[in-house]
């Protein structure tokens, strides 16, 4: 059974949901407006990990004083300094947790998997989607992290997560292209070419490609998917390894 760990910083409070038995901690972020039980089984793929997951806030858990990539990234690296200073490690987020992932600065992290990060949103046309679909309450997020609103689009680049990380760092990207802008049922991936430069041109960046996946990869491509997460899990905590 999962417990609630509510750890004050100075951006407000950020909330976690699982188990804390000393084990060294696999950490998952969600994406944008994800469903409250976004991976809650996944502690059953790690048994000598303490998963802990988390959501953006404003989602399902308190809002902070600031809606941005470097307000939520602060706010983790404080939570985890204050409840878990000395445990060690990986963080595994998905689409915007994914760039808040890469955004973490916590000395103890010693991987970073991160799913489908939208790094720059020029061009990234589905989402524009977010003009119909977003919840009641969302607009300053999706205003914020996409640039998108009610009757103007301006790009955002949160490219700068990139520019001193020191950590070795898994990117997972979907392969069903973005280009052209078209009708679908699977999302395609929403990294655009310029995103994928930059990720691929990172010295402490490995990335992976999985043939039948769009953005949602952990709903088109689980399998691969929990074999790339599960070989850097395994990397990083030899002595907490799974069986892939």
């Amino acid at each position: 059974m999962e417990s609630r760990f509510e750890v004050d910083t100075s951006r407000g409070q950020v909330w976690f949901w699982g188990r804390d038995t000393g084990r060294p901690i696999l950490l998952v972020i969600s994406g944008a407006f994800a469903t409250a039980d976004f991976f809650w089984n996944i502690q059953r793929a790690f048994p000598d990990a303490d998963v802990l997951r988390t959501h953006l806030p404003g989602n399902h858990c308190p809002a902070l004083s600031e809606i941005s990539i470097a307000a939520f990234a602060q706010a983790l690296d404080e939570a985890l300094a204050a409840r878990w200073r000395d445990r060690p490690l990986m963080v595994f987020g998905a689409s915007v947790g994914g760039i808040v992932a890469l955004g973490l600065r916590h000395p103890s992290v010693r991987r970073v998997v991160t799913i489908e990060p939208p790094l720059l949103t020029e061009g990234v046309w589905p989402l524009m989607h977010f003009r119909a679909q977003t919840p009641p309450g969302g607009e300053a997020f999706v205003w914020n992290i996409f640039g998108i609103g009610p009757d103007m689009i301006e790009p955002r680049d949160h490219t700068w997560v990139l520019d001193d990380l020191r950590t070795p760092s898994l990117a997972v990207i979907g392969a069903v292209p973005l280009e052209p802008p078209r009708p679908f049922k699977t999302m395609p991936s929403l990294i655009s070419d310029a995103t994928l430069a930059r990720l691929a041109a990172h010295a402490l960046i490995t990335v992976e490609t999985i043939a039948e996946a769009g953005h949602n990869v952990a709903r088109d491509a689980n399998g691969p998917l929990h074999r790339l997460v599960g070989g850097w899990w395994n990397a990083a905590f030899p002595e907490a390894g799974i069986v892939l």
